[in-house]
């Protein structure tokens, strides 16, 4: 479609978050923007997912992918949140803080809470993590060696950080195989659990960098540093974000999957959608999951950028394992804590989140 006089037409392949992300700021500024999506619904895997039938006058039981974990470092998504009005305020309004958090240990069938203690510099930050480890009885060598890689890596330059730690895994950093095997174990858990990333193959400055965000904001007080959503995704984000985003005049395709990405001039030409034929843009954001991508991208593309290139050649299994859930629809509620629980020595790295204590405050159970 023609774009605003003036201003340049954006065409995003993908209506997950990340696709509707990208529409929802060049839209802001005034560009033309087009979204495809190949799936019947936006939103992705953060889409509740409707189970079983409803009962006269119900809606379905909201399925939910994950346990929706916003702590307060997600400073872009709950910046979206606070821009996108739902009729009586923003989404933002729907996030509910979390007062408590607990870990538990299958291994000796004991569960710990987390208490929160105000830290202002580096040293008091390890002083926390010291008696939260001492509580859960783990080795006081292992507790030094790793709290000092901490401080460590808390008072690295950003030049070190990107020069150095970016290209050796947090694993490799920390010298995890020095440690006791439930030292380890426990250690090797806690960056699934929390941001879904292997440590023994994700990067030193990644995971560490996260790392430093979720233990300052442990040991900070108030109940926002941690904040799960108020009742179904869909309901609650989604379906007023689509309406937010039509409202602003964003075209939205769903039915849409992207058959073909072509390459001339040094940049991409044109896409082709199964059903909206070729499209041509000024700019193309591909905002689908990696073994999407990696069937889209051709030589011509690799040839424009090399990390397009290596993940074209890439095993995908190598670079990405996806999370799953499993979620119980329970006819009493099991509030054991008012908030998430860590299971940072179980086989997949489990968390688990008990969700109507925080749906009932917007009358939804």
């Amino acid at each position: 479609r023609p774009s605003s006089v003036g201003m340049p037409h954006v065409v995003v392949i993908g209506g997950a978050l990340g696709g509707l992300s990208a529409a929802h700021e060049p839209v802001d500024r005034g560009f033309t923007v087009d979204v495809y999506e190949a799936r019947p619904d936006f939103g992705g895997k953060a889409r509740s997912q409707a189970h079983g039938a409803a009962p006269p006058g119900k809606k379905p039981l909201p399925g939910e992918h994950g346990f929706r974990f916003y702590p307060r470092f997600y400073k872009h998504i709950i910046d979206t949140m606070a821009k996108i009005p739902d009729g009586a305020g923003f989404v933002v309004d729907h996030l509910q803080p979390t007062s408590e958090a607990a870990l538990a240990l299958i291994d000796n069938f004991t569960w710990y809470k987390f208490n929160r203690k105000q830290v202002g510099t580096p040293y008091s930050l390890i002083e926390t993590l010291e008696l939260f480890f001492q509580e859960l009885d783990f080795d006081a060598e292992d507790i030094s060696v790793y709290v000092a890689k901490l401080l460590e890596y808390a008072t690295s330059c950003d030049e070190r950080r990107e020069g150095e730690y970016e290209h050796m895994s947090w694993w490799e950093y920390l010298d995890a195989t020095s440690y006791s095997e439930g030292f380890a174990k426990s250690q090797r858990g806690i960056p699934r659990m929390m941001v879904a990333m292997d440590p023994v193959v994700g990067s030193a400055r990644t995971i560490g960098t996260i790392s430093m965000q979720l233990f300052a904001d442990f040991g900070a007080t108030g109940g926002h540093t941690d904040r799960t959503m108020g009742g179904p995704t869909t309901q609650m984000w989604i379906d007023p974000w689509i309406a937010h985003l039509t409202a602003k005049g964003v075209g939205l395709h769903l039915g849409e999957r992207c058959t073909g990405l072509d390459a001339a001039g040094g940049k991409i030409s044109q896409v082709t959608f199964s059903g909206a034929g070729t499209v041509t843009a000024d700019y193309y954001v591909l905002a689908v999951p990696l073994e999407v991508a990696k069937v889209l991208l051709t030589p011509a593309m690799g040839a424009l950028d090399p990390a397009l290139e290596r993940l074209r050649l890439e095993d995908v299994d190598k670079l990405a394992s996806w999370m799953v859930g499993i979620q119980y629809f329970l006819y009493e509620d099991v509030p054991m804590v008012r908030g998430h629980l860590f299971f940072p020595d179980s086989p997949w790295a489990l968390t688990a989140i008990s969700q109507p204590q925080f749906w009932r405050k917007l009358g939804l159970f």
